[in-house]
């Protein structure tokens, strides 16, 4: 994947039940990077009741805990080194 601008990670999200696919490049892979894309697809399509991540430090922090908290979402995380988990 050829780099652009300066953005070298792709946020994938997938709803599950409708098999809606968003995807967005972000330019760092920080804990802050990722909620604010998140919080932009959650105002976007609306707020889901399961998210489902992998263990990466992006995803298990303060900040995420605090939205999931503040959305009252249900998380899971996925076994680590199982990709058929996730």
């Amino acid at each position: 994947m050829p780099f652009c601008k300066g953005y070298n990670h792709i946020l994938s999200i997938v709803d599950c039940d409708l098999r809606f696919a968003f995807g967005t490049a972000t330019k760092r892979k920080t804990a802050r990077k990722i909620a604010d894309a998140s919080l932009r697809f959650i105002h976007l399509y609306g707020f889901t009741r399961f998210l489902k991540t992998d263990n990466g430090k992006e995803f298990n922090n303060n900040n995420s805990t605090q939205d999931v908290a503040d959305f009252q979402v249900c998380k899971i995380n996925g076994r680590p080194y199982h990709l058929q988990s996730q």
